[in-house]
């Protein structure tokens, strides 16, 4: 069957002897233009990349990866876990449980917080992966992923949606007519840095002494005073990973390049030791991505993709959220 996402030559290209011409793919040629785009946005796997990433950024990825691979889910839940029956066959690796003096729930030796936290995770998590497993049989839309999977696994204390970009922070590309326009793209979702916690208070208003009004390098009235950070992108189980990558390329891309500004006007010598985590949602599946400024000068920025998890299964929903978390959200 066709679907919308179809695309076909026109019908003159079919006629008289010549070969039919076959459309490009829109979402790959969206990719290689921000590549050629001024200043670029190079968004690639990490492992082949060339050159090899700074040792910082690599320095901040091992820290994300740490323990990932064993250990993610708390051992005291494997017995529950493995007894749950509401939650259908489930295949864990040997590793993926953490090591724990016992793996049941009602030992009287765990902390009865501990225990009632741990109870609170493990509902949790079944009702993400029941419901991500509920939009993908059911063929559920965006928003449906969106409200029924990606919040829950967020849980955002500030949920920004949809806001236009400054065009101070766009990479720009020619046209057919050869005429440069702005690339610009909204990511579905953002984190912030709250004005009420410390010590992003003080931090904000020495910011505003300064005269920086606009913190945040979208245009939108309420959220462009207010510094967003890990950009989120998010699409159906049958949506175009491409395309989620392009739009968060330039969202990040921006957003590291209003933070640069702001660093050079308090005196930071080395904006490029600055980094921005972001990733995208496309059905079960989840990728996270690294960005960073190539030099200090010119705004080139190359994302790096470098993990992936799934909410296709109750261990994946458990390290989902283990890496949404090392990014700074706390589901």
């Amino acid at each position: 069957m066709l679907g919308n996402s179809s695309t076909f030559s026109p019908s003159s290209s079919r006629t008289g002897a010549s070969t039919p011409r076959r459309s490009n793919s829109p979402s790959r040629e969206t990719i290689a233009a921000l590549r050629v785009a001024s200043p670029p946005i190079t968004t690639e796997p990490l492992d082949g990349v060339d050159p090899e990433p700074p040792a910082r950024v690599m320095a901040v990825v091992a820290r994300l990866e740490d323990g990932l691979d064993e250990g993610w889910i708390p051992g005291w839940l494997e017995t529950s876990i493995k007894a749950d029956t509401d939650i259908g066959f489930q295949r864990f690796k040997p590793s993926a449980f953490s090591k724990t003096p016992t793996r049941d729930l009602s030992d009287p030796n765990l902390d009865p917080v501990a225990r009632t936290d741990l109870e609170y995770t493990l509902k949790k998590v079944k009702t993400i992966f029941k419901k991500a497993l509920h939009c993908q049989t059911r063929g559920r839309d965006e928003n449906a992923w969106c409200d029924d999977v990606v919040r829950p696994i967020v849980r955002l204390a500030l949920r920004l949606q949809f806001q236009n970009i400054d065009l101070e922070f766009l990479s720009r590309a020619a046209d057919t007519s050869g005429k440069q326009r702005a690339l610009d793209r909204k990511a579905n979702y953002t984190l912030s840095y709250s004005h009420d916690a410390s010590p992003f208070g003080s931090l904000y208003a020495r910011l505003l002494h300064h005269g920086n009004k606009c913190i945040s390098h979208t245009t939108d009235a309420s959220t462009k005073t207010t510094a967003v950070f890990s950009g989120i992108e998010v699409r159906p189980s049958d949506g175009d990973k491409l395309e989620a990558e392009y739009q968060l390329s330039i969202w990040m891309a921006a957003s590291l390049r209003k933070k640069a500004k702001l660093g050079r006007c308090a005196g930071l010598p080395d904006t490029t030791c600055l980094v921005e985590p972001g990733f995208t949602i496309v059905g079960h599946e989840l990728s996270f991505y690294i960005a960073y400024l190539e030099s200090n000068e010119g705004g080139a920025v190359r994302i790096l993709e470098f993990g992936n998890a799934a909410t296709s299964s109750i261990s994946g929903v458990f390290k989902a959220e283990v890496m949404a978390e090392r990014r700074g959200i706390r589901p």
